[in-house]
């Protein structure tokens, strides 16, 4: 080897070493975005908790001027509420409010405690059903030796108490993954049970029924057959199929192979699922989701394309499982720009704070997997006649602009 030739050589290691320098610095980032959005959403739940208090004591005081604001007999009446005002157990405030409508028995009753707080000491376990979780009573002042008994304060107390668990989603999250048992072995085990266990593995359509125009048909003895492989790596695989809805045609993309939510090389935590870096919600809830178990691509006016998102699709399939759930985030692309990432083209659209969640998605993944089924569709796995006749439709090019002629 020539001297050249090291030099060469040395100077490719020395840039191997700076890029991979700069992707673990890339993954510690998305790692503190991925934490800075649990914070955000933790103190979002704060404020939302504070909020249904005051709505609380605005409604009872609405009630008692209607009433005419009475005044109580003796001196008024209050209440001491903790109010925590950001994550963490010495994030609260001492609020003492004014409930003149309240009339106890006993003038000499002592003051109630409400908590409107994360609960700092509390060692509940996520194990132990709801039912069988002692409930939490806030602390107070004892009576006086004149006033209510102890039990009568105990019960009184209970009905103002606020509490919500200190340790955050991503704490519980990682408790429940430690604890899970594969959904597929418990499906498998079941099947054996009924003596429905196939001899050998077979399609969804095999033992379901026919499933050609089932959105992520889900069976657990699918053998993956029917998968197309998108990147050099084999990491981006997903079967592909086309369908007519209504007038659009569409790409499904279901049966996912398992997708590490940041680098893109690997599994995630689950089979089956694109797993995100972070959560985002369903179109009909605010619940937070991070897997995605299906896509459609939908070929809609102006020759854009549509990229819609979906949860993963429960086990059963139909009507006993019913269909997946729509993520409230989607992209669109001119069908001209669909092979290439630019950001003047691509749109991420729909629920504003959750773009980011799919942003690394949309921009390493779809111009790729677009590349494919437009330009190579004989790479395109376990492709019906079917398939091919909605493709030449979905994948056809721009429509050329009409030009008026003018004299």
């Amino acid at each position: 080897m020539s001297h050249a030739q090291a030099e060469v050589n040395r100077s490719k290691d020395i840039l191997l070493e700076v890029k991979q320098v700069a992707n673990q610095r890339l993954a510690n980032l998305q790692q503190e975005l991925y934490a800075l959005h649990h914070k955000i959403d933790d103190q979002k739940k704060i404020v939302a908790r504070i909020g249904e208090a005051r709505n609380a004591y605005v409604r009872d005081a609405q009630q008692w001027e209607s009433a005419g604001a009475p005044d109580p007999e003796g001196r008024v009446p209050t209440r001491t509420w903790m109010v925590q005002i950001a994550a963490g157990p010495a994030r609260a405030q001492s609020v003492t409010v004014a409930v003149p409508w309240k009339r106890p028995s006993d003038p000499r009753y002592p003051k109630r405690i409400r908590r409107v707080v994360y609960d700092a000491e509390s060692s509940e376990s996520d194990d132990a059903p709801l039912s069988a979780r002692p409930r939490k009573k806030a602390s107070a002042p004892g009576p006086s030796a004149a006033g209510p008994s102890q039990a009568a304060d105990s019960e009184e107390e209970e009905e103002d108490v606020v509490e919500m668990g200190e340790r955050s989603w991503a704490q519980r999250d990682a408790a429940l993954r430690q604890r899970a048992v594969s959904l597929d072995s418990c499906v498998d085990q079941v099947f054996r049970q009924l003596g429905l266990e196939p001899a050998a593995p077979t399609p969804t359509d095999a033992l379901f029924g026919n499933d050609k125009n089932v959105f992520q048909p889900r069976n657990p003895t699918f053998n993956h057959t029917k998968r197309t492989t998108f990147d050099g790596g084999a990491n981006v695989r997903a079967r592909v199929r086309f369908r007519m809805e209504g007038k659009y045609p569409v790409a499904w993309l279901d049966d996912l192979h398992s997708l590490h939510p940041h680098h893109f090389r690997g599994r995630g935590d689950q089979q089956g699922v694109w797993q995100l870096p972070g959560g985002a919600p369903y179109v009909t809830n605010t619940s937070m989701h991070e897997y995605v178990g299906g896509v459609k691509i939908w070929r809609v006016e102006d020759d854009t394309y549509r990229i819609k998102f979906y949860g993963p699709r429960p086990m059963l399939p139909g009507i006993l499982g019913g269909e997946p759930e729509l993520f409230a985030v989607y992209a669109e692309v001119p069908v001209a720009n669909a092979t290439k990432w630019n950001p003047k083209a691509w749109k991420l659209l729909g629920s504003k704070r959750h773009l980011i969640t799919f942003e690394g998605h949309v921009k390493k993944l779809f111009p790729m997997i677009m590349m494919k089924l437009l330009h190579m569709p004989k790479e395109l796995e376990a492709q019906t006649a079917e398939d091919e006749r909605v493709r030449a439709w979905w994948a056809k090019g721009p429509a050329a602009p009409v030009a008026v002629y003018q004299q």
